[in-house]
């Protein structure tokens, strides 16, 4: 072994290796492992369920499977016990391994760019002072309506102020409200909107 290694220039495990291999035998001899336990009908119902789900990530499809096979037994027949069972069964990793070829872009890398730098490139956004001659330019805020927390469901807002008047859609419509109730036009049923 020793000479081996040093006339062909290999290292002992890759000349035991190169030694106890079948003659004429070349790369690899097989797959090693288990074999293939979900085929192509667990892929199909799989990528059915993704697509109805509206795409959601492997370990989202996989909890929300057993929701979804009752509609899809509904609309495509009734599953068999034993591939009922392989579906509920299969883990966030095998889904996600039985969905790869099916997902649109996916090229082996990730993409790192911004999607909003072509916005920026056609909308005029000015920074700084506004000198506006008129109305028509808005400035948009996002408010959390969350009670001073940030955990939990709660309700997001987005506010357009027009820069000219000073007025957003709530002001405006506490505005109004004010008007009609001083020349006495009886109940207000709804502020303007912008």
């Amino acid at each position: 072994m020793d000479e081996v290694c040093e006339v062909c220039g290999l290292s002992r495990k890759h000349a035991i290796k190169v030694l106890g291999g079948k003659p004429g035998a070349k790369g690899r001899r097989g797959r090693s492992g288990r074999g293939r336990q979900y085929g192509v009908e667990v892929s199909g119902i799989g990528h059915a369920i993704w697509k109805k789900a509206e795409q959601p990530c492997s370990v989202r499809l996989q909890a929300a499977l057993p929701g979804w096979l009752g509609s899809y037994e509904k609309h495509h027949g009734v599953l068999s016990t034993e591939l009922r069972e392989k579906v509920l069964g299969a883990n966030a990793r095998t889904l996600e391994r039985l969905l790869a070829g099916k997902k649109a872009g996916r090229s082996g890398r990730r993409w790192h760019g911004r999607g909003s730098h072509g916005l920026k490139q056609q909308i005029e956004v000015r920074c700084g002072k506004w000198e506006v001659e008129g109305p028509g330019w808005m400035g948009a805020d996002t408010v959390s309506h969350g009670g001073g927390a940030s955990s939990g469901d709660y309700l997001w807002s987005v506010t357009l102020t027009d820069i000219y008047s000073g007025l957003d859609g709530a002001a405006r419509g506490l505005e109004l409200r004010r008007e009609r109730r001083a020349h006495g036009r009886g109940r207000d049923r709804g502020g303007a909107r912008f």
